[in-house]
């Protein structure tokens, strides 16, 4: 296959309907499913929300078809926005994660139950459910 074929072949297959609608959420499948694999999810920290809203994110960040979509206040400022609210997600992913494993821990010793945190987790899983409800439907 020479450079020119495979260009081709690669852009056929990595449309922005194909990523926006097949390979991300492919993605954020495979990727909810090993956090439950790996921590055996009994009380959950939002993981599998804040891993949709990561992948909304990249979703919108990607599909530039949908900057006439989201709420008029904030056209303007559409990538910078959600390539920050992607970053946000990510982090909250990786704490909700973090958690989760603190809550595994619990289970099998007799520390303490992290309470707080996993008050804080849904807080922020509601923040940006919120927020992404506003900026996607607000408008």
């Amino acid at each position: 296959m020479t450079g020119g074929s495979l260009t081709k072949v690669l852009d056929r297959i990595l449309t922005s309907n194909a990523v926006s609608y097949f390979y991300i959420p492919i993605g954020v499948l495979a990727l909810t499913h090993v956090i439950q694999r790996r921590f055996q999810l009994r009380m959950t920290t939002f993981a599998d929300l804040f891993a949709f809203i990561l992948a909304l994110d990249l979703c919108l960040i990607v599909d530039h078809a949908a900057v006439g979509r989201i709420n008029p206040l904030f056209q303007p400022y559409y990538i910078p926005l959600f390539v920050v609210a992607w970053l946000v997600s990510a982090i909250l992913l990786a704490n909700s994660i973090y958690v989760q494993s603190l809550i595994s821990a619990k289970t099998r010793t007799a520390k303490r139950y992290p309470a707080e945190r996993v008050a804080l987790c849904w807080f922020f899983g509601f923040v940006m459910m919120s927020f992404h409800l506003f900026a996607v439907l607000g408008g």
